[in-house]
């Protein structure tokens, strides 16, 4: 399951603009537990809005069809009474779906959308701040494993009865690529979507190279870090936020799909890609990733460049966006 890290935005600086040239429209709703913000650049005040509110509309549709949380979403629906037989499925659920065993296959598990059973779990004992027991953690992992979900025409299926689905670690990202596909069709290139720890911009604002992205950090030297990208998406995932410590050790809400338990190692991750889906998930499995699994991902996915930090140290892939770091008693400006 994803963090939730506030991705914090940084414009360049820009000259004046007119009043026939494009202004900078700001919207915000709540879903999926978090805020999603939309910047947009138009000529029309009237036209943000609608574009915005459609865009809201996708993501409200994305939560309705993923969350855990609320008892009629398709999801939890689904789960009531898990198919051995082919069950039809939404085309938000199925687009989530299918992205999500894709990755889950590319990373060997790192990522992995079949934790649902080790997920409610990890939640128990984090209330209780109680490790489960070995035969709880032994009957929630044998009910993991993505190769026990089957996906076929819109269509899911499961190969065991007690398997359950976890969209946390992708589904903010489905959820920004649906808003900023809207806003694309409905015209607009000046663009950004943010929810929680993930991020989508499209063109930059008029008169500007880029859009400048604060991106989080644990280094021991440095409080944070920024990039400048465009026309990619961004995502942040790590334990900065979410952590518990149980018989002195401390473990991530995120889980590790080794051991069915809240990763140990204190770690942020930061991807691009071409769109928030993929950078979202690969930023959740890049966290349980080494230095040498990292970059052999990196280099396999070929849109996918990371920024990787521990207390310790950190780490990128080659063509990562050229990371400017923040000295920990300096201010960052735009």
């Amino acid at each position: 399951m994803k963090t939730t890290l506030a991705v914090f935005l940084f414009l360049i600086s820009f000259p004046l603009i007119s009043a026939a040239e494009q202004k900078r429209f700001d919207f915000m709703q709540k879903h999926m537990g978090t805020a999603f913000r939309i910047t947009i650049y138009a000529e029309s005040a009237a036209d943000a809005k609608k574009a915005a509110e459609r865009a809201f509309e996708k993501v409200a549709l994305v939560d309705r069809a993923l969350s855990d949380y609320q008892p009629a979403s398709e999801l939890a629906l689904l789960q009531k009474d898990v198919p051995l037989d082919w069950r039809d499925i939404s085309p938000a659920f199925a687009r989530a779906l299918k992205t999500s065993l894709e990755i889950s296959e590319k990373t060997g598990g790192l990522f992995d959308v079949s934790l649902g059973t080790l997920t409610r779990l990890w939640r128990k004992a984090r209330e209780a701040k109680k490790l489960p027991s070995r035969t709880d953690l032994a009957v929630a992992r044998s009910n993991a494993g993505f190769k026990l979900i089957e996906y076929k025409n819109d269509k899911i299926r499961f190969r065991k009865p007690g398997v359950q689905l976890d969209f946390g670690g992708i589904g903010k990202g489905i959820a920004v690529d649906e808003a900023f596909e809207s806003l694309e069709r409905s015209g607009f290139k000046a663009i950004l979507v943010a929810g929680g720890g993930d991020l989508r911009a499209g063109g930059p604002p008029p008169g500007r190279q880029a859009w400048r992205i604060g991106i989080a950090s644990v280094s021991a030297h440095h409080s944070g870090s920024f990039v400048e990208i465009r026309d990619r998406a961004l995502s942040t995932s790590g334990d900065l936020e979410q952590f518990i410590e149980i018989e002195n050790r401390r473990y991530s809400h995120i889980i590790d799909p080794r051991t069915g338990l809240g990763s140990r190692e204190r770690k942020v991750v930061t991807v691009t890609a071409n769109n928030s889906a993929t950078a979202d998930a690969m930023a959740t499995a890049l966290v349980m990733a080494d230095r040498k699994t990292a970059g052999f991902l990196a280099r396999r996915m070929k849109d996918l460049e990371f920024v990787a930090s521990t207390p310790q140290e950190s780490f990128s892939s080659k063509r990562f966006p050229k990371v400017r770091l923040i000295a920990s008693n300096a201010e960052l400006k735009p």
